[in-house]
């Protein structure tokens, strides 16, 4: 009860803070600029382009048109060695015109036998 009323008296101290304005950095703290000169991030640190952009453009397109090639050579060795080995079975569609239809309850005309109808 006594750190209740007390508690009340003093009321919330968060609320008591005054607010402080501060303009600028402190002077303990680094600008951007200093950060980033440090940090060799900026926009000056980014590497030159250098030579023909068409050169390094196709270079860059035959050597993943290369590995296009031999991955489909892979691919095409593997499924060959699985089909010889039978390590795969793929199935063949069967021949529909020659499987026979019957239907048993065909009298000259199509009908269907229903449970309770009388032949």
């Amino acid at each position: 009860m006594f750190l209740r009323k007390v508690a009340t008296k003093l009321g919330n101290p968060f609320t008591r803070l005054q607010a402080i304005r501060r303009y600028g950095y402190p002077a303990h703290a680094k600008t951007p600029k200093q950060v980033v000169e440090e940090t060799k991030a900026g926009m000056d640190y980014l590497p030159v382009p250098e030579g023909s952009w068409q050169a390094a453009y196709q270079a860059k397109v035959s050597k993943g048109n290369q590995q296009m090639i031999l991955a489909a050579v892979f691919f095409a060795v593997s499924v060959a060695v699985a089909w010889k080995t039978n390590t795969l079975y793929f199935h063949g569609a069967p021949d529909y015109k020659s499987i026979k239809v019957e239907v048993p309850y065909y009298k000259g005309e199509i009908r269907y036998r229903l449970e309770n109808e009388d032949e």
